[in-house]
């Protein structure tokens, strides 16, 4: 229970990041975009690979927030650092189910553009955080315990980020 505070604002967090990376990406190559605390809206109309690049840097942020986790558990043994990458995991495995079910998210858009497959990239994605989960997971040795409210903690930091995303601002940027 102690750790739930923290699953919570690392998955808040991780939205944010990830989000953030798109937006940078669509801004550096020239587009205009809104964001959102779990969205990005690029306005313009890019091409294909602009579109590969935008979705992709969502991803390739998450994965740099699970190997800063990776990195504090491996190095320091470090329980906040576990709780990062636990999150960061959670938050992409949700995005595959999400686009499972309703929504097609990064890299299932990313796979359909290159021709790969709509499940190649999240399998690769969730293999490489899932590597690193078990890496951890064998140093920090978690209980079943650390299991029930690590799944509070995320769902609760999850469900602010999607459901609170109606409530809360967004903003603008590129030309108008």
């Amino acid at each position: 229970m102690k750790h739930i505070a923290q699953l919570i604002g690392f998955s808040i967090f991780g939205f944010i990041l990830h989000e953030l990376a798109h937006l940078l990406a669509a801004l550096s190559l020239g587009h205009e975009a809104i964001i959102r605390i779990n969205s990005v809206s690029v306005l313009t109309n890019p091409p294909t690979f602009d579109r590969i690049l935008i979705d992709l840097a969502g991803p390739l942020m998450t994965i740099a927030l699970a190997a800063v986790g990776l990195w504090g558990v491996m190095s320091r043994n470090s329980v906040m650092g576990f709780n990062l990458l636990v999150a960061m995991t959670a938050q992409r495995s949700l995005a595959a189910g999400v686009s499972l079910l309703a929504n097609p998210n990064d890299e299932y858009r990313i796979g359909e553009a290159l021709g790969i497959g709509v499940w190649t990239v999240h399998l690769a994605v969730l293999v490489v955080l899932g590597g690193m989960l078990f890496s951890a997971i064998s140093k920090v040795r978690p209980g079943w315990m650390y299991l029930l409210w690590a799944w509070i903690g995320i769902s609760i930091g999850v469900s602010l980020a999607v459901f609170g995303e109606p409530y809360l601002p967004s903003m603008h940027f590129g030309s108008t």
